[in-house]
C-alpha cells in the first residue's frame, strides 16, 4: 500500500516540488489571459490560496511572470501546494486581523511593495454555510474590510473581489442573469450567510471605490468544475466525482431539472486575471460559459458517464409540476460582459466534467 501510495504522490508532485495537476490547469488559464503582459513583474497577494480557485491563481500569475504571495490560514496546505516553488512564497494571514505582508517566518523574500489584491478568502462549501454561519458573515464582511484598508493604506493598484453566483438570489425567471439584476433573499434564513455577506462585501467594496477612489474589481463565479477541489467539500458536485472514483453509483435526491452554467477551473481563473488587466474600476463581471446551459441530471449524467457508473434520478411526480411562478436560486449566469473585454472560455459543461475527472483518475 505504501508504494502505491507513493506511486500515487509522484502522479501529483512534480520532481521540482510543484503540483502537477495545480500546474497543467494554470497553465492554460495564463495562456487565455486577455493582456497578458500586464502582469509581468507585478507582485500580487492571494488571500485564500490554499482554495479551489485561490490556489490555481496563484500558479497561474506564476506562469505570467508575477511575484506571488500565497496568504492562508493553513500553512501546511500552503507548503504542500507552493513549498520551493520559484516566485511564490507563502505567507500565514488571518482576515479576521489587521493585513501585514512584512517578512515573517512563513514568508521566503520580504516583499516590500504589494501591487494587487486578489481576495478569494471565503468559505464555499454548504457544510460551512449550515455550521458555522456566524464565521461566514465575519469573513465575508469584516476581512473584506481589512483588505480594503490595507489597500488604501499602502497604495494598493488594484483589489479583486472573488464575490459569488449566489449575491443574486431567488427570481421567478430561469434565463441568464446579467450582472445589474438582483433577486430576493431571506435575510432571516442563516443560510443566506453567504449570499448576503456577498451582498454586503460588494457594497463595501463600492463604497470604498467611491469614497477612497480604491480600483476594485469584482467577480461573481458561477458552478466551478475541476479535479483541485478539497477533501472537505461538501457540494454535490464534488461528491459525484468522489462517488464515480470509488465505482460507487449516483443518487440524486431531485429531479435535477434546473439549469445551470458552469466553468472549468481554467476558464474561470483566466476570467478573473482579465478583469484585472483589462476590466473596469469599480465593476462586476460574472464568470462562466453562458453557451453551455446544462441540467444538473444531465451533469450527473456526464459523471456517470466518464466514470461508467449507474446514475439514479428520481421520476418527476405526474401533475406536479404547475405553470404558477416560484421562486428559485439563480443557476445560470450571463457572461457577455466578461466576453466584450476579449474572454472566452475554453471548455463547455461535458468537457469540464471530462477533464476534471481525467485529472482526479491520474491520482487514484
Amino acid at each position: 500500500m505504501a508504494n502505491q501510495h507513493n506511486q500515487n504522490q509522484s502522479k501529483v508532485f512534480g520532481t521540482d516540488g510543484t503540483h502537477s495537476m495545480w500546474t497543467a490547469d494554470a497553465k492554460l488559464a495564463a495562456s487565455h489571459v486577455v493582456n497578458p503582459h500586464f502582469f509581468d513583474n507585478k507582485t500580487v497577494a492571494v488571500l485564500g490560496a490554499s482554495g479551489f480557485i485561490g490556489s490555481v491563481t496563484a500558479y497561474a500569475l506564476q506562469e505570467l511572470g508575477a511575484r506571488v504571495v500565497a496568504c492562508g490560514r493553513n500553512t501546511n496546505r500552503l507548503r504542500l501546494l507552493f513549498g520551493g516553488v520559484p516566485g511564490i512564497v507563502i505567507k500565514a494571514l488571518n482576515l479576521q486581523e489587521p493585513l501585514d505582508f512584512s517578512q515573517d517566518n512563513d514568508a521566503l523574500i520580504d516583499y516590500e511593495r504589494v501591487d494587487i489584491i486578489i481576495d478569494a478568502a471565503s468559505p464555499a462549501d454548504p457544510a460551512s454555510f449550515a455550521n458555522e454561519p456566524v464565521q461566514t458573515m465575519l469573513t465575508n464582511i469584516s476581512g473584506v474590510d481589512n483588505v480594503l484598508n490595507y489597500a488604501r493604506d499602502h497604495a494598493v493598484e488594484q483589489v479583486l473581489y472573488i464575490s459569488s453566483g449566489e449575491v443574486y438570489g431567488y427570481f421567478t425567471h430561469d434565463h441568464p442573469v446579467k450582472e445589474t439584476e438582483q433577486g430576493f433573499l431571506n435575510i432571516l434564513a442563516s443560510r443566506s450567510c453567504y449570499p448576503q455577506s456577498k451582498r454586503a462585501a460588494e457594497t463595501l467594496c463600492a463604497s470604498y471605490v467611491e469614497q477612497y477612489g480604491l480600483d476594485v474589481r469584482i467577480a461573481r463565479p458561477s458552478h466551478i468544475l475541476g479535479p483541485e477541489f478539497s477533501t472537505s467539500d461538501s457540494r454535490a458536485s464534488a461528491q459525484f466525482f468522489r462517488d464515480t472514483l470509488a465505482g460507487h453509483s449516483i443518487t440524486l435526491m431531485s429531479t435535477g431539472e434546473q439549469i445551470r452554467t458552469f466553468a472549468y477551473i481554467s476558464d474561470c481563473v483566466s476570467g478573473l486575471l482579465s478583469i484585472l488587466s483589462v476590466g473596469e474600476k469599480g465593476n462586476a463581471y460574472n464568470v462562466t460559459n453562458s453557451d453551455s446551459p446544462t441540467s444538473f441530471a444531465d451533469f450527473a449524467r456526464y459523471v456517470g458517464d466518464v466514470g461508467n457508473v449507474q446514475v439514479t434520478i428520481p421520476v418527476a411526480r405526474s401533475g406536479a409540476s404547475d405553470n404558477s411562478p416560484s421562486l428559485r436560486r439563480v443557476a445560470q449566469l450571463d457572461n457577455t460582459k466578461l466576453r466584450s473585454l476579449g474572454w472566452s472560455p475554453q471548455f463547455n459543461a461535458r468537457e469540464a466534467v471530462e477533464r476534471t475527472y481525467t485529472l482526479l483518475s491520474l491520482i487514484r
